[in-house]
């Protein structure tokens, strides 16, 4: 079945035949009117020979620019491919070309769909090109395929960690009753201690899955997230080691979210244990707490957060760097580059910590260059929780 036309050209005039190609020419005010952006290409040598406001604005090209252009200089994928798609549009007149991407004048490389069509040019044979940008829809398939891989993972994580944590319960009850018997060998009770601080240990990692399945009810309250980093400063500082010179920066005002204190806690420990990992010969590492007004949407892992005010709880390290190819993975659930060393659930944590307390997570960071974590958090104003407690 021969492919339609893109709409805005099914009201051009056609040239001979019925099923002949559309005719445009340079003065055509319709093409400056189209929303989408639009270039034509000449259909041998691909050279563009116009283009629309809309892909003018898109690219950052001027007219005068994009005319001394090839459609292959902009588009950005192997010439070969671009003329086997010519070929075949000389054989079918209309075709959708698929995704692709498109270079920017700044060197952005843009995602787009594009519409290929035959048409007569100011007399000539020639290519119209409408393409769409699809970045917002690429960036929501994102945040969905994020959200079914986070909650499947969570709903396995946490149903394990519900078992084990009935049976931790039993042990670790049992264990106090033995503690408290008269009879017990003085010989026997070190090995006991060791047993009860694995007991311990292995509640924390249940804790932590309970968290990522979401089967434990998180307590939100107004906390400012100095108090809690200064709780945890100390452990911070053991977890970091003589190696790390760890600073903690706090801003000189209340930063207040509705957060549970525990919760930011554990995602302390994480950041912290991660900056110190990625340092093993020793670096800096700065704790910080501060406010922040986004004036225009900002961009966080999978997220798009809107303008407002925030407090952000930062972890900057001097480490070495996160590879730019694993950055998207790097939050997924049991993902680790420590082999038998990492259970992998750290930095999932947080990313499950922060969207519960309604924040997202930035992350900043090349090879080499160190890592920067960002925990973005709404902020709740000082004057909408005096006389209430906190709550």
């Amino acid at each position: 079945m021969r492919q339609s036309l893109p709409p805005i050209l099914n009201l051009l005039p056609r040239h001979g035949m019925p099923d002949a190609c559309p005719v445009l020419n340079s003065g055509c005010d319709i093409i400056n009117q189209l929303t989408e952006p639009m270039l034509m290409t000449d259909s041998v040598s691909l050279r563009i020979l116009t283009a629309n406001p809309a892909l003018q604005m898109l690219t950052g090209y001027s007219l005068r620019e994009l005319r001394m252009l090839t459609y292959t200089q902009l588009v950005m994928l192997p010439p070969e491919e671009i003329f086997k798609n010519r070929d075949q549009l000389l054989g079918q007149s209309v075709m959708e070309a698929g995704p692709a991407k498109i270079r920017a004048k700044d060197g952005t490389a843009i995602d787009m769909e594009r519409s290929l069509s035959l048409v007569k040019f100011d007399g000539q044979s020639a290519i119209c090109v409408v393409i769409r940008d699809i970045r917002q829809r690429l960036r929501l398939e994102e945040e969905c395929l994020q959200a079914q891989k986070m909650e499947a993972l969570g709903r396995l994580a946490g149903g394990v960690a519900h078992d084990c944590n009935n049976l931790l319960t039993i042990i670790q009850g049992q264990l106090e009753l033995v503690f408290q018997d008269p009879l017990l060998a003085p010989s026997c009770i070190s090995r006991l201690h060791m047993i009860r601080e694995a007991a311990q240990q292995s509640a924390k990692l249940t804790h932590q899955l309970l968290t990522l399945g979401r089967k434990r009810e998180p307590i939100l309250q107004v906390q400012d997230l100095r108090a809690i980093v200064r709780d945890f400063t100390l452990m911070a500082q053991t977890i970091a080691g003589q190696l790390v010179d760890f600073q903690v920066e706090l801003d000189p005002r209340p930063c207040l979210a509705r957060v549970e204190a525990f919760e930011i806690g554990q995602v302390i420990m994480n950041l912290v244990a991660n900056a110190r990992d990625a340092m093993p010969r020793g670096g800096g590492l700065k704790l910080a707490v501060a406010h922040c007004e986004l004036s225009a949407p900002l961009e966080a892992f999978s997220l798009r957060l809107p303008p407002g005010a925030y407090c952000v709880l930062s972890a900057r390290d001097t480490g070495v760097g996160i590879a730019a190819e694993i950055q998207s993975h790097i939050f997924d659930p049991y993902f680790t580059t420590k082999g038998e060393h990492g259970t992998g659930l750290g930095l999932s944590i947080v990313y499950a910590i922060a969207r519960q307390s309604g924040g997202a997570v930035r992350v900043e960071s090349r090879p080499g260059r160190g890592s920067a974590f960002e925990i973005y958090l709404p902020a709740v104003p000082p004057e909408s929780v005096n006389g209430q407690g906190g709550q």
